[in-house]
Parts: structure tokens; sequence; C-alpha cells
């Protein structure tokens, strides 16, 4: 499939209208959905038959939340890229979203070209988290710090899934010297914490993955 096309789909979400009402949409906008979902558990049978690109998974379901389903699929390679699109707008979920192994979290409020957009970003490999979801609002990128060399070099690698004592040993530096750079970092970016500050990092393309 190109690049320029629209990445194929499943749709894992318990509202039935929704669930019916989005998949009308996406495939206007040129997405194949592939199959859909109500429960976790149907959700992990559709998408280990149909193969999507893209899963878009809702947190809320009846019989499991979907971010521990998106971790446990992505435990499971080959697995699709997974979107969290979902109603709860709880800061929190910011980190489980991207501890899960999702590449993207959207709120419903946002709208439909939102999704478009992020569904494609993740698809080609990016990562969008909706700024809604980030602690205090979005409201402060006016006055944002730029990260220091050192520190968008140490958040790269938390990126990676490597550990604060793994990339002291890569850098030659001691622990406290890397935690100092988080902690730095984290301030400058108002994260509360090392994941949320990656995320943010991310958003503001001052690193990449």
């Amino acid at each position: 499939m190109e690049a320029s096309g629209s990445p194929s789909l499943v749709l894992v979400e318990q509202h039935e209208a929704l669930r019916d009402g989005l998949a009308v949409l996406l495939e206007r906008r040129g997405f194949e959905v592939r199959g859909c979902a109500t429960t976790a558990a149907r959700g992990a049978e559709v998408i280990a038959a149909r193969k999507p690109d893209v899963a878009v998974v809702a947190v809320d379901l009846p019989d499991e939340r979907g971010t521990e389903l998106v971790r446990r699929l992505n435990d499971r390679p080959p697995c699709p890229k997974f979107l969290i699109y979902t109603g709860l707008t709880d800061p929190d979920l910011l980190e489980a979203a991207y501890r899960s192994g999702a590449r993207g979290l959207v709120a419903k409020p946002a709208g439909l070209d939102v999704l478009v957009d992020a569904l494609r970003e993740v698809w080609r490999g990016g990562r969008y988290f909706d700024r809604s979801f980030a602690a205090d609002g979005a409201n402060g990128n006016g006055a944002a710090k730029t990260l220091s060399r050192r520190e968008s070099e140490i958040l790269t690698m938390l990126a990676q899934g490597l550990t604060g004592e793994e990339i002291a040993k890569r850098l030659v530096l001691s622990p406290e010297t890397v935690r100092t750079h988080i902690r730095n970092a984290m301030e400058k970016l108002d994260a509360r914490t090392r994941t949320e500050a990656v995320v943010k990092a991310l958003d503001r393309e001052e690193i990449r993955r």
C-alpha cells in the first residue's frame, strides 16, 4: 500500500451505534475497515484474523480496559499499530496509552479530521498524542524552554525504551547525572513524569524516536 493512501483498520468500541457510524465515516475518507468488535476479547480475535494496519481501540470496554488490551497484544508481534480513541479526558491516560505501546491517543471531542490525521500519522510510523490529555492543558507552548543537546539525547533514549542505568552506561555518565538531566528536561517541559516528558518532547519535535 502506498504511503499516500490510507491504512486498513479494525475498530474496537463497545457502543455499536458509534462504532458503526465511525466505520461509515472512515470508509468515506478512504479507509478500509476490515472488522469491528464490542469487547476486548472479540477485538483480539478480529485483529488476529483480519490483520489491519491500525487498530482503533476504546478505553472503556466492558471486559477489559483498552490500554490493557493494547499492552497485551503489543507483546505478540507481528501486530498492528494501535491508536486509542476515547471520550475519557483523564490526563493519566496519556501515560497509560504510551506505556501500553499505543502510538496514538485521540479524544472523541477532537472530531473526525483529527482522528483521520492521527491514523495516517500513526500508520506512517509516527506518533500522535492529543494535547488535551497533557497536564495543565496546552496553553504553555509560547514560552516553552528548549531542551539542551544532552537532555534531548537522554529523552530520545528513554523513548527508545532504555532505562536510566542503561543510558548512563551508554553515555559514560553517572546515573545521578542522567537523573539530573531528566529532572531538568521534565521541568522545562512542565511534565509530571518521565513518560509525559518524552511525549511532550516528541510532540514538539525536540526529539525523534
